[in-house]
């Protein structure tokens, strides 16, 4: 298992001015981080390695972003990306004897990128935070607590990970992006999820993600029994 040396800094503290205008970008083929989740990386390429350099020098903020598929070839260049990211903090960091480190990369807020002329060795971009857009507030109190009603089973399924998910004080939009990184594995699901600012049909991608599996187990179950 990955052990790395935690920073004391707040994963949570929101992106600056300062950072959101002149964002790095790591892209990457089919990584898809969703704001209130983090993801390991192993990081070798030289020019991510000054990526990462930076970022420990200047608040540790970062965008993850996709490659656009069919261009994961030439990742080694500068292929298409994706205009929107998730954008955070690298929370932990172990740097090897070889040259390469390990990170921790937490997502907080979804970002439209506006990628800068370059400057070697690594991409930026100009960054625009996405906010949460709620039109029907009943909507989401309803599913919200649904989704809450199927947390024991939720939490089963996923051997115990998805019970911190929980811990949202009331923020339907942040429970929504959590247990989709959980339950969602398809890169291109998981991008039109951070592409979705609607908290609503978060929301109900996330309870039907939670019934798919549901019915999955049942059918499993009655394989079983036969």
């Amino acid at each position: 298992m990955l052990s790395l040396d935690p920073t004391t800094l707040d994963p949570l503290a929101p992106l600056t001015a300062q950072e959101l205008a002149a964002l790095p970008l790591f892209p990457l083929p089919r990584a898809v981080v969703l704001p209130g989740t983090s993801v390991a990386l192993h990081v070798f390429e030289p020019r991510y390695r000054a990526m990462v350099r930076h970022c420990l020098e200047h608040g540790r903020a970062m965008a993850l972003v996709r490659i656009r598929r069919g261009h994961e070839k030439e990742q080694a260049g500068e292929p298409p990306i994706h205009d929107v990211a998730g954008a955070g903090r690298i929370v932990a960091h172990r740097a090897n004897p070889d040259g390469t480190s390990d990170i921790v990369f937490a997502c907080t807020t979804r970002v439209r990128i506006e990628e800068l002329p370059f400057q070697p060795p690594f991409r930026r971009a100009k960054a625009t935070v996405l906010e949460d857009i709620a039109t029907d507030p009943r909507a989401v109190t309803g599913l919200y607590a649904e989704l809450l009603r199927h947390a024991p089973f939720v939490v089963a399924a996923t051997a115990g990970a998805a019970a911190p998910a929980y811990d949202v004080d009331g923020d339907a939009g942040r429970l929504a992006d959590r247990l989709l990184g959980l339950l969602v594995e398809h890169p291109d699901e998981r991008q039109r999820m951070l592409e979705t600012a609607g908290v609503e049909q978060r929301l109900a991608t996330a309870l039907a993600t939670v019934h798919a599996i549901q019915r999955a187990r049942g059918r499993q179950a009655g394989e079983l029994v036969n």
